[in-house]
């Protein structure tokens, strides 16, 4: 579903998310590994491409959240 920045950012007021911008690839690959598949929820979409990310894990249901364009952003398959 696309959405605005501030709606993804409101995810993150959701009991079990988590805010996964400043990950490095190895967070990634943890959480991959506990979770097995993400589901997209939603994202945004900026003047350079998306710019923010919900994702939600298969095994938990946690809620990952990606508000702003950073190296975490490409890290999850979309």
């Amino acid at each position: 579903m696309k959405t605005t920045q501030k709606d993804i950012g409101r995810f993150l007021n959701l009991p079990g998310s988590v805010d996964a911008t400043r990950w490095s690839d190895q967070d990634y690959r943890d959480h991959y590994f506990k979770e097995g598949a993400f589901d997209e929820i939603a994202y945004s979409i900026g003047v350079y491409g998306r710019n923010g990310l919900v994702m939600k894990g298969r095994t938990t249901g946690t809620f990952y959240v990606v508000r702003s364009r950073s190296s975490a952003l490409f890290c999850f398959p979309w």
